[in-house]
């Protein structure tokens, strides 16, 4: 399963500086990354760097593949759906200007 090797190859891939960090899959291809105490644009950073991993990694049977990222960060009055709403449309608008890129939404 393609989802499954990816999430391995992200983990491989990138260090994640607090145990509190987490990847999971979401909806068929796409994944959610929580991480605590980041700012957004240090999220960003580290979603550029996903972007890149993935790019330059050679996934076996299927070749390379590419990354759209979507990057928001909590805030005081959100809850789960707000959350989910604002970064879903960061990675729409990622995909919707080309893919393989992060936007942030704020």
């Amino acid at each position: 399963m393609p989802s499954r090797r990816i999430v391995t190859a992200l983990k491989r891939r990138c260090v994640f500086s607090k145990t509190t960090d987490s990847t999971t899959p979401s909806r068929g291809e796409e994944f959610i990354m929580l991480l605590e105490d980041t700012t957004a644009s240090q999220a960003e950073v580290l979603a550029q760097h996903l972007c890149m991993a993935v790019a330059e990694h050679d996934f076996a049977r299927i070749g390379t593949l590419t990354v759209s990222a979507g990057v928001t960060q909590h805030k005081d009055d959100d809850d789960d759906q707000s959350l989910l709403v604002r970064v879903d449309n960061a990675l729409y608008l990622s995909k919707l200007n080309g893919r393989n890129r992060v936007s942030v939404l704020d």
